[in-house]
């Protein structure tokens, strides 16, 4: 894949440098590829967030759903 990003990189400078008249901000894409070079990935940070959660929340409905259990264990079930 970095070939393919080196390469699309050097085709929007060289159309930078070219005729204006293809109304595409070739330095706008040039400025993207820059900041998602330099930026670290937010999902790296973000993904560890939703994964304590999510297990927060999987351990605390497993107590509930355990306690309801117990309670009703005694009770017959409902005719139908």
């Amino acid at each position: 894949m970095r070939p393919y990003v080196a390469a699309m990189g050097a085709l929007e400078f060289f159309f930078t440098l070219g005729s204006g008249g293809d109304k595409v901000s070739h330095l706008c894409h040039l400025g993207g590829m820059l900041v998602g070079y330099i930026l670290p990935p937010p999902w790296l940070f973000l993904y560890n967030v939703r994964n304590t959660v999510t297990d927060w929340q999987h351990k605390r409905n497993r107590k509930r759903f355990e306690v309801y259990i117990n309670k009703h264990r005694k009770e017959p079930p409902l005719p139908s």
